[in-house]
C-alpha cells in the first residue's frame, strides 16, 4: 500500500524580538509596560505536545489590542519531560526572552519598541530575529 505524507507550510508572518537580561520575567514584563504603551499580564503558560511524545511548557505574558497579540516568552522552559533542550529556541541561548508580535504591526512598529527598550539599563541586548533562519521556528508556532 502506498503511503502519502502531508506536508503542511506553517507562515511565519511575525515579527520576533530577542532581549538578554537577568531580570526576572514579570519585572521584564513591567519595564515594557512601563516604557512603551503595551499591557503585559501574565497569561496562561502554553503547552506544546510534539507527536514524539514529548511536551514543553513555556511562560507566557500577553497583550492584546484589536489587531495585534504580543507574546513575551521566556527562552528558559519552565518543563520539558525530554532531558535535553531546556530552551524554546536552544540555538539562541544567549536570548533570555523573545517577544513575538503577530498580527497587524502598524500600530506599534517594531523598531519603536527595540529602541524604548535599548534605553532600559537593565537590559544588555535587544535583537530583531528572522524567524525564517531558525532551526527550531516550528516551537513558535501556537
Amino acid at each position: 500500500m502506498k503511503k502519502s505524507k502531508l506536508s503542511v507550510d506553517f507562515g511565519y508572518d511575525f515579527d520576533l524580538v530577542g532581549i538578554s537580561t537577568s531580570m526576572r520575567e514579570y519585572k521584564l514584563a513591567w519595564c515594557i509596560n512601563d516604557v512603551t504603551d503595551c499591557n503585559f499580564i501574565k497569561a496562561d503558560d502554553i503547552k506544546i505536545d510534539f507527536v514524539n511524545l514529548k511536551n514543553i511548557t513555556i511562560s507566557n505574558f500577553l497583550f492584546e489590542t484589536e489587531h495585534t497579540i504580543f507574546h513575551l516568552l521566556k527562552n528558559r522552559l519552565v518543563f520539558n519531560n525530554a532531558l535535553s533542550d531546556q530552551y524554546l529556541i536552544p540555538s539562541l541561548k544567549t536570548i533570555d526572552y523573545f517577544v513575538k508580535i503577530d498580527g497587524q504591526r502598524d500600530l506599534f512598529p517594531t523598531s519603536s519598541i527595540m529602541e524604548a527598550l535599548r534605553g532600559v539599563d537593565q537590559i544588555q541586548y535587544v535583537t530583531t530575529i528572522d524567524p525564517q533562519n531558525l532551526k527550531q521556528k516550528e516551537n513558535l508556532i501556537f
